[in-house]
Order: C-alpha cells, then sequence, then structure tokens
C-alpha cells in the first residue's frame, strides 16, 4: 500500500531548509522513518478535517475528534485507518493517502456495541506469532528498543450471542465481522524513540534544538502524537460515552496520566502474559475492571472490560510479514 518511488511527483513530503548532514546522523535516520509516512504530514490532518465538515452535515452530528490508528483484521492484518468519534457514533474509515479520497466508510452508533475489551493483545500459546513475540521481546529488553508491536487494543464487539460462521472466520475479506480492533499507529513510537533520544535530551538541557528541521520540530511531533494515541483515543471515548450517563462514572482509567512501555523484573513472571505498556491500564486489567455505560436512546447497555484480548491466529506467517513490513500504511518504500 502506498508503493511509490522516491522520484514520484505525487509526494508532497515537506523537507528541511537546513541541510541534514548538519544534524546526528542518528537523528536524520530517526527523523525521516516518522517522514517516510504519509499521515505525519500537516496536509493530511488539514484534509480530513475538511471531510469532517462535509460528513456532519450528511450524517447529522458532529465530529468531535479524529485519530488515526491502526485496525486489525480477523486475519491479524494492520491497516491505517481514520477513526472518527462522533456524538452518537464511531466512524471507520479507510483513507487513500495518495489520492486523497475516501475508499470505504463504515459507521457505527454507539449503542449497537455490547462490549467494549481494553487491554493487551495476547495469542493462544501454542501460536507461532506467541513465539516471535516472545523472542522480540527478549531483544527490546536486550537493546532498551521499543517495538510498536507490543501494544495494547479496544476491541468492539456486537452481536456477542451469534456465532461467528466459518465462510466469515475463513475469508480474509468478510465484511461480516462483529468487532473491531483498532491498535496504537507505529507512529507514536517511532516519535517516542525520537523524542527520548539521548542526543537530543542532553542538547534540550543546554537551551538548544538538534531536530533541524523547519517542519518537523519537537513542538510539532508532540503535537501530532495525540492523534495516533491510542491513550488518548481512550480517554475521548470514555469522555464521550460518559456523557449520556444520568450519573457519570468517575473512576474510569485515564490512560494519558501515566504511560510508558513496563518491563517485569521478576524472573518468575509468566510469559505468556506480554508486558503492559501503560501502569495505568496495567492495574485496571489486574483488578480486572468491569464499568457499565447504559443508553437511554435504545435502552441498550454496554459493559466495558479492561482484560486481555485474544487474537485467535495460530500459523498465519503472510500476516506476519505484511505486519512486519508495515504495507498496510500509506508510506515511502525505498525498494
Amino acid at each position: 500500500m502506498g508503493n511509490i518511488l522516491l522520484q514520484n511527483s505525487r509526494l508532497s513530503l515537506k523537507t528541511s531548509s537546513m541541510p541534514n548532514s548538519t544534524m546526528n546522523p542518528r537523528i536524520v535516520e530517526k527523523l525521516n522513518r516518522i517522514k517516510y509516512y504519509f499521515a505525519s504530514r500537516t496536509s493530511a490532518y488539514d484534509d480530513i478535517w475538511n471531510i469532517c465538515y462535509r460528513l456532519s452535515d450528511e450524517i447529522q452530528e458532529q465530529v468531535l475528534d479524529v485519530f488515526i490508528l491502526t485496525f486489525i483484521d480477523h486475519w491479524d492484518k494492520e491497516l491505517e485507518r481514520y477513526v472518527l468519534l462522533c456524538e452518537r457514533s464511531l466512524i471507520l474509515m479507510d483513507f487513500d493517502f495518495e489520492r486523497l479520497e475516501i475508499r470505504q466508510l463504515f459507521i457505527y452508533d454507539y449503542a449497537r456495541f455490547n462490549s467494549i475489551r481494553i487491554g493487551p493483545l495476547i495469542y493462544p500459546q501454542m501460536a507461532l506469532n506467541w513465539y516471535v513475540d516472545i523472542l522480540i521481546l527478549r531483544l527490546i529488553y536486550l537493546m532498551n528498543f521499543s517495538n510498536h508491536r507490543f501494544k495494547y487494543a479496544i476491541r468492539f464487539q456486537w452481536d456477542s450471542h451469534k456465532p461467528l460462521h466459518n465462510r466469515d472466520y475463513w475469508n480474509p475479506w468478510s465484511k461480516e465481522i462483529p468487532w473491531i480492533t483498532l491498535a496504537q499507529h507505529p507512529l507514536v513510537f517511532y516519535i517516542d524513540d525520537l523524542l527520548s533520544d539521548e542526543y537530543i535530551n542532553h542538547d534540550v538541557s543546554n537551551g538548544s534544538s538538534f531536530i533541524e528541521d523547519q517542519y518537523f520540530t519537537e513542538e510539532y511531533l508532540q503535537l501530532i502524537r495525540r492523534r495516533f494515541s491510542i491513550e488518548t483515543f481512550h480517554d475521548k471515548l470514555m469522555e464521550i460515552l460518559n456523557s449520556f450517563q444520568v450519573q457519570p462514572v468517575l473512576n474510569y482509567p485515564r490512560l494519558t496520566t501515566i504511560s510508558g512501555l513496563v518491563l517485569s523484573s521478576n524472573p518468575n513472571d509468566d510469559e505468556s502474559q506480554p508486558l503492559m505498556l501503560n501502569t495505568a491500564l496495567e492495574d485496571a486489567v489486574r483488578r480486572n475492571v468491569l464499568i457499565e455505560m447504559y443508553h437511554s436512546s435504545n435502552q441498550s447497555l454496554t459493559i466495558i472490560h479492561y482484560a486481555c484480548i485474544m487474537c485467535d491466529n495460530y500459523f498465519n506467517i503472510p500476516s506476519m510479514l505484511f505486519n512486519r513490513i508495515n504495507l498496510g500504511y500509506y508510506r515511502l518504500r525505498l525498494f
């Protein structure tokens, strides 16, 4: 997806007014990793809000916030999607960042969801993905490097009482799957990796900046990070759902207050449980928090459960390769 050459004139990637040679090569490499994603451009966010204004008139409700997240399908493929939080519904948008057009649009009323599960993604212990992720986790711990596959997700489910038919389960293109799973966009981890670099931090302490780029400054990267963050998405979603309640829920976890990779130092920990990315979420999952959200419009109930999310995927090598090289994202490719 988004596979184009450097010479393609359709790519309007903004470049620095200063030559990158003045920057530390490590910073240049990390910054380019961000700039290769089309979603990091300022125009991408401006274009979607122009679409939202027109969309609000059609659906007769206001778009409250916009995020760019990772949609994980039932075959464990990661795909880049716009997620719009509206007053009464959630919109999942397949947007073409090259042609700047909507490919598909799915609208889900909040009251339609039977359950919303929030927690870390896990695989069955006999799954190939489980062994690969444990191996990568070991490398991450040794190299002190974060990987965007170690994340938590939010799964929205409806018609949970109906069994999933085999023809849909085994069809990777099926549109009849009664759930959607959303996770963090990899740009969050690339931005955090850049802004936490010791070379930048050392220079910031001296009152200057080593990101010598006219557009992709530290301030800009910190500003756009929220649009890719599942923590910010979670807190905004809970704020909207809470507004429907006669008696608002005051004690739901707020994930943007505490974040960061939490690596356990206990050698007796069960390795079948992946480590958390957020200590507030870790606490909620440990306590098995359940929250009931009542929708007075159709007298329905949504159960919000903080628990692990099982990816029912055992031996899907094509999806693993698809995800490892980020084919589900619109980005510049150098091959």
